[in-house]
């Protein structure tokens, strides 16, 4: 695997994981901004493995459509956890069965 998509892969799910122990701890505004890296670097290792394309596209109006929610205070913490938990999953879909990213 493309070792620069490796590494924002498993930053993204580390990130993922934080905000989880966040929410837990009652602490929903690091969870956001655990949440929103974890999002938008997820959709920078889909761009690591396949360059700039639909996918790619895609994966980043994800990212950033839950970013302006989460700032738009329309989705809370638990709510943005999901959604960050099914953008990552079809992130991780989205890459190349040769090159698979781990679903979170």
């Amino acid at each position: 695997m493309n070792p620069k998509a490796a590494e924002a892969w498993n930053f993204a799910l580390a990130r993922l994981e934080a905000a989880r122990q966040h929410i837990q701890n009652d602490e929903g505004d690091f969870a956001m901004t655990e949440i929103a890296k974890a999002v938008y670097m997820g959709a920078g290792a889909i761009f690591y493995l396949l360059g700039t394309g639909r996918e790619e596209q895609a994966a980043h109006q994800a990212a950033q459509g839950l970013i302006r929610e989460m700032a738009d205070g329309d989705v809370d913490a638990a709510e943005a956890y999901q959604l960050a938990h099914k953008i990552l999953g079809h992130i991780a879909h989205l890459s190349p069965e040769e090159d698979r990213l781990p679903a979170p």
